[in-house]
C-alpha cells in the first residue's frame, strides 16, 4: 500500500513538472526573439539604407560585366577570332550592414509578393550575428515569430555552405523532428521549380544565362541548405535585360551587423563546370555531411 501511494506521489510531481514545462516553453514561443525589430527605421531612414545598398552592389555589377568581358575574349582567341587582350579583373569586397538589407527587402517585399506572402510570413527582417545570418518573421499561422538560423562559408574545395543550423518559434528552439514535414513538403516544392527551371535554363561559354539560371542556382542553394549539402558559390547578378552574369564568391564573413563578401571572375573552365552543373538533377549533388540536415536534432544555438 505505501508503495503504491508513494507511485501516486511521484507520478503527481511528474505531472505537476511536465505542466510547468510545457507552460515554460508556451511562453518561450511568446516572445519576441533578440534583435527582431523590423519597424525600427523610419521611412526616410530606409530610403537612405536601399540607396546605400544599391551603391554597394554596383560594385558588384561592374565586376560581373567585366568578367565577362574577359571571358569573351578568351573565347574569342581560343576559336582563333580577333580579340582586343583584356587583364583578368580583379576581386571585389564588398560589406553590407544589417539595415541596408533590411531597407532592400522592404522595397523587395511590396506589390502581388507581399500580398501572396502575407498570408504565410508577414514583417520579414534579417539579422546578422557572429557567423549567422539570421532570417525572421511573423506566421501567420501561429501569430508568433519564427527564426531561422544559417551559418554561411566558402569551404576547402571553393563551395559555398549555408547549412540551416537551428530554428525558433518566438525565444523556443525547436528540433529537427518537429520541422520534418514541413520540411519535406518544402523540398518537394522546390525540387519540382528546379526540375522545371533546369529545363530552360540556358548559360553561353562567357557565363551569360537567362532567368532561369539565377531562380534554379536560388532553388538548389535554398534545398543544400536544408540537406546540408554545398553548392557552387556562384552569385548570378541581373543585367536588367532577362539575362543574368556569375561571379565566384571566394569570401563570406559574417560579423554582428554586418556581412563581407568577396568574389572573382570565373575561369572558363569553372563557367563549363558550373554550367554542367546547373543542368544537373538535384539528387546527384554532394552528399550531405553526417548529421548536417534537418532531421536530426536542429538546435545549436
Amino acid at each position: 500500500m505505501r508503495i503504491f501511494k508513494r507511485l501516486i506521489q511521484i507520478l503527481a510531481v511528474l505531472v505537476i513538472l511536465a505542466g510547468l514545462g510545457l507552460a515554460y516553453a508556451y511562453h518561450l514561443t511568446t516572445r519576441q526573439p533578440d534583435g527582431y525589430a523590423p519597424d525600427q527605421m523610419t521611412a526616410e531612414q530606409r530610403e537612405v539604407a536601399a540607396v546605400e545598398m544599391n551603391h554597394k552592389v554596383e560594385s558588384l555589377d561592374i565586376l560581373a560585366n567585366e568578367a565577362q568581358a574577359w571571358a569573351r575574349s578568351l573565347v574569342l582567341k581560343q576559336q582563333g577570332k580577333p580579340a582586343t587582350p583584356m587583364d583578368k579583373p580583379g576581386p571585389v569586397t564588398q560589406s553590407f550592414k544589417q539595415d541596408q538589407l533590411n531597407a532592400w527587402l522592404g522595397r523587395w517585399w511590396t506589390g502581388p509578393i507581399k500580398a501572396k506572402a502575407d498570408a504565410y510570413l508577414s514583417q520579414p527582417y534579417i539579422r546578422l550575428d557572429d557567423g549567422n545570418i539570421v532570417l525572421m518573421g511573423t506566421v501567420a499561422e501561429y501569430g508568433k515569430v519564427l527564426s531561422a538560423y544559417f551559418e554561411p562559408r566558402i569551404d576547402e574545395k571553393g563551395m559555398l555552405r549555408c547549412d540551416l543550423t537551428s530554428v525558433r518559434l518566438g525565444s523556443l528552439p525547436l528540433p529537427g523532428v518537429l520541422l520534418s514535414q514541413q520540411r519535406e513538403k518544402l523540398s518537394k516544392q522546390l525540387k519540382g521549380q528546379l526540375a522545371a527551371l533546369r529545363a530552360e535554363a540556358t548559360m553561353d561559354e562567357t557565363g551569360l544565362a537567362n532567368n532561369a539560371v539565377g531562380k534554379a542556382v536560388m532553388a538548389r542553394m535554398l534545398l543544400s541548405a536544408f540537406d546540408g549539402r554545398p553548392v557552387p558559390a556562384a552569385v548570378f547578378m541581373p543585367r536588367g535585360d532577362q539575362r543574368q552574369l556569375p561571379i565566384r564568391l571566394i569570401g563570406v564573413t559574417v560579423e554582428k551587423g554586418q556581412i563581407t563578401l568577396s568574389a572573382a571572375p570565373f575561369e572558363l573552365a569553372e563557367l563549363a563546370a558550373l554550367r554542367e552543373k546547373i543542368k544537373e538533377p538535384y539528387e546527384k549533388s554532394e552528399a550531405a555531411e553526417p548529421g548536417a540536415n534537418l532531421s536530426a536534432e536542429l538546435p545549436r544555438k
